[in-house]
């Protein structure tokens, strides 16, 4: 399962980023990539990958033939990181004047950026070079044609749809963080200020402390089957999620992956809300002396066992899909 893989998080702790450990336990619920993925630190920037893409036919025979050998086959990919780079700079001057507080201030000027940048990475997981064309490729843009479904496109308002992701986390076959240049870089925050000559607001010099906070990190699909995405999901009337597009979704990934079920489904605040609506019941009474009640249901944590997760990475403003 992947609680039990390595994470972000646990890559942190291991540098011994006080500053950067407290930080991200304190965003794990606004962004939950960063202590969901598994992550791998690897030395350099980019790594050879083996992608499997065949399996041998193996089957029965009878006794005293023989049979053919089989292999299974594979794809050479390139994982690559992208710079990630956060720049911390203020006047020397009005640091100074912070005396004995100036380091509360410079961890202030730290957590704000390692903030930043955990809520471009959440961006970049889902929606790729349209986030920031220097960033990685997100998975709206990796999930395989066969792995893709959702409603018809009749009766949606325009630009405002959203999509959930089937997705299994997993470092050796599935979806996974890799973190380059051998460390952590922009996570680890005990990172020392220095004077710098700098150039103020009116173009003229001043000494100045900066901190440049530097990471790479890129994000690997060792599966094309994976990821799967159900979209088209609207506010518009009967249009919201429902258990049964959330049936079709983890339908097709068990389809495609001999039965074996994603580790997660992510989906937007939205989608949450609608299908929280959808499973609540309403009671119905008689008159005045018991009117209708309504049973709300309660926020959805899963889907058949299947944890829920919501992400500010996706989003509710995605064009829609022309299915007819």
């Amino acid at each position: 399962m992947s609680d039990q893989m390595k994470t972000m998080l646990d890559v942190v702790k291991e540098t011994g980023g006080k500053l950067a450990e407290g930080l991200i336990e304190t965003v794990r619920p606004v962004v939950p990539e960063i202590s969901l993925f598994p992550t791998k630190a690897i030395d350099g920037t980019s790594y050879e990958t083996l992608v499997r893409t065949g399996i041998p036919s193996v089957g029965f025979r009878n006794a005293n033939d023989g049979v053919d050998a089989g292999k299974s086959s594979y794809e050479r990919k390139l994982a690559q990181c992208f710079i990630l780079n956060g720049l911390c700079k203020c006047d020397k001057a009005v640091a100074d004047a912070y005396g004995s507080r100036k380091a509360d201030m410079f961890a202030r000027e730290i957590r704000g950026t390692m903030l930043g940048a955990f809520q471009s990475v959440s961006k970049q997981v889902w929606q790729g070079v349209s986030a920031d064309a220097k960033g990685f490729a997100g998975i709206a843009s990796l999930v395989a044609a066969s792995m893709h479904t959702g409603q018809l496109a009749a009766g949606l308002t325009a630009s405002k749809a959203s999509s959930v992701f089937a997705v299994r986390l997993s470092e050796s076959d599935g979806v996974s963080f890799m973190l380059g240049g051998k460390g952590v870089g922009l996570l680890n925050p005990e990172i020392e200020w220095k004077e710098f000559l700098g150039s103020g607001v009116n173009g003229l010099s001043l000494m100045q402390y900066v901190a440049d906070l530097t990471s790479w990190m890129g994000l690997v699909v060792q599966d094309p089957l994976a990821v799967a995405q159900f979209d088209n999901i609207t506010d518009d009337a009967n249009k919201g999620l429902t258990d049964s597009m959330l049936a079709d979704l983890v339908g097709l990934y068990e389809e495609s992956n001999g039965g074996a079920r994603p580790s997660h489904l992510f989906m937007t605040f939205r989608s949450r809300r609608q299908l929280q609506k959808q499973r609540t019941v309403i009671l119905h009474g008689s008159a005045k002396l018991r009117p209708d009640q309504p049973n709300v249901a309660p926020t959805p944590t899963d889907y058949e066992g299947i944890p829920i997760v919501c992400t500010n990475g996706l989003l509710n403003t995605e064009a829609v899909t022309a299915r007819a």
